[in-house]
């Protein structure tokens, strides 16, 4: 999988949850409210996104020869 591969798929997730956010306002100010008050999910939210991240820059730096060029 490129990068151009997983940027298009990261935008097409973007845009889902941009169109739910814009049909449902109420469900999504009650999820953040939520968050923001479980010590759980901050850690679960920050765990997931170091575990992304670091997925991203390990695939991409496997596949390219010269490094980050």
């Amino acid at each position: 999988m490129t990068d151009a591969q997983i940027f298009q798929l990261a935008g097409i997730v973007y845009l889902c949850v941009g169109i739910g956010i814009i049909s449902s306002r109420d469900f999504y100010s009650k999820m953040i409210a939520n968050f923001i008050d479980n010590a759980a999910a901050y850690y679960l939210g920050g765990l997931t996104a170091l575990t992304i991240g670091y997925l991203l820059v390990t695939f991409i730096m496997t596949g390219s020869r010269t490094g980050w060029c």
